[in-house]
C-alpha cells in the first residue's frame, strides 16, 4: 500500500489520533479536514462566555476550567497537547469547513492551511404544483418560518419558539414549521403561549425530497444554534433554494 495522500476527516469519532502516525509511514502528504472544533475542545462549545465573545465576533480561546465543566472527570489535560504533537511530527496540514473554526482552531493552538467550505449539488427549483402539494400534506399556510435539523436545546429550538412568539405579535398568520425528531418537539410545545401552539407545524423527518421541498415552501429558513456550529448543511441548502 503506498497511497498519494492520506485525507482524515472527523478521526475522533471511530479511530484515534495516533491513526495520523501510521499514515506517516506510508506517505508525507497527510491532510485532516476538521469539521467541527474537537481537534481543541472537548464538548461543543457553548455557554455564556462563547456567546458574550461571539456576539462581539471575537473568537474564545478555552480556559482548562471550561473543559473540566464541559464533560467532567473525561477531562484529559494533556489531550491537546498530544494532538498537537501528533500534528506535527506527522506533517498533517490541517483545512476548516468554515472561517468560524478555522480561527477558534487557531487561537487554541492548530495550525489551518486552508478554509474550504463544504459543497452540496445545486437544485433544481421544483414546480409551484409541488410545493403547493408539500404544503397541503402537512396543513401549511401563510408566511412560514423554517427549523430544520435536531430538535436540542444547543441547536436554538427553545430560541426559534421564542422568537416565533415575538413574531406572532408582527405576523399573526405566521406558521412554524419543525423538521426534526417529532418525539423531542413535544417538551418544547409545553413551554409556549397556546396561540404560538396552534401555529407550530412539526413534520417529523422528512425524506430528501420532502426536506428540499420544505426549503422552497418556506419564506424564512434557520439556524439558531448556540454553540459554535461549524457549517451546517441548512446554510447551504437555504442557499440553494433562494432563501
Amino acid at each position: 500500500l503506498k497511497p498519494d495522500a492520506v485525507h482524515a476527516h472527523n478521526i475522533h469519532t471511530h479511530l484515534t489520533y495516533d491513526a495520523l502516525r501510521v499514515a506517516k509511514k506510508y506517505t508525507d502528504k497527510i491532510i485532516m479536514t476538521a469539521h467541527d472544533t474537537f481537534l481543541v475542545s472537548f464538548a461543543r462549545v457553548n455557554g455564556k462566555r462563547y456567546q458574550r465573545l461571539a456576539s462581539n465576533k471575537k473568537v474564545m480561546k478555552m480556559r482548562p476550567w471550561e473543559h473540566l465543566f464541559a464533560v467532567g472527570r473525561k477531562y484529559y489535560p494533556s489531550r491537546n497537547r498530544t494532538i498537537r504533537k501528533i500534528l506535527k511530527e506527522s506533517g498533517t496540514r490541517v483545512i476548516a469547513i468554515s472561517n468560524a473554526v478555522a480561527d477558534f482552531l487557531k487561537v487554541n493552538g492548530v495550525e489551518v492551511i486552508k478554509t474550504i467550505p463544504n459543497g452540496i449539488e445545486s437544485w433544481n427549483a421544483p414546480s409551484e404544483a409541488e410545493i403547493e402539494d408539500f404544503k397541503n400534506k402537512n396543513s401549511v399556510t401563510g408566511p412560514v418560518v423554517l427549523f430544520t435539523g435536531r430538535v436540542r436545546k444547543d441547536k436554538g429550538i427553545d430560541a426559534f419558539l421564542s422568537a416565533a412568539e415575538i413574531v406572532m405579535k408582527d405576523v399573526p398568520t405566521a406558521k412554524f414549521v419543525i423538521n426534526g425528531e417529532q418525539e423531542n418537539v413535544e417538551p418544547h410545545l409545553s413551554k409556549i403561549s397556546p396561540d404560538l401552539k396552534q401555529a407550530v407545524i412539526s413534520t417529523g423527518w422528512l425524506d430528501r425530497d420532502q426536506a428540499r421541498l420544505s426549503y422552497f415552501a418556506s419564506n424564512v429558513v434557520t439556524v439558531p444554534s448556540l454553540y459554535l456550529d461549524n457549517f451546517p448543511t441548512v446554510n447551504l441548502e437555504a442557499m440553494n433554494a433562494g432563501k
